[in-house]
């Protein structure tokens, strides 16, 4: 029990520690990095309870086909560029409060994925095209 609670927080501080949202395979590798004796299976499931328990947030996504995990549970929507695979949070009120006024449902939370190219990427293919 003592081992399961170690890499549950090994993992919550791996996520907290970063600005991004990591995959599975990439929490897996900076346990590693940082010396950690952790199995990759271990992290999948210590994820699951993780998520459960709604400490940290699954983000579902159709980019590489692999799952990103959140430290924010917070409900707020991701913005997912299409190329480069980065995500971004972003914040909105509002869209809470539109479900409810078009529903009369309260939300408790939402995953709210919105596909777009960033500016980086969207540059690079106006350099492309212009060749």
């Amino acid at each position: 029990m003592e081992k399961l609670k170690k890499n549950r927080a090994l993992i919550k501080e791996i996520l907290n520690e970063t600005d991004g949202h990591m995959t599975a395979e990439e929490i897996y590798n900076e346990a590693k990095a940082r010396g950690k004796r952790i199995s990759l299976a271990t992290v999948y499931n210590n994820l699951g309870e993780l998520c459960e328990s709604k400490k940290i947030r699954k983000i579902p996504t159709s980019c590489e086909g692999k799952d990103r995990y959140d430290k924010a549970y917070i409900p707020h929507g991701h913005l997912i560029c299409e190329r480069c695979r980065k995500i971004k949070d972003f914040f909105n009120d509002g869209i809470g409060k539109a479900i409810y006024e078009s529903t009369g449902i309260k939300a408790e939370s939402y995953d709210l994925n919105v596909y777009y190219v960033c500016n980086d990427c969207r540059k690079i293919e106006e350099k492309i095209e212009k060749k």
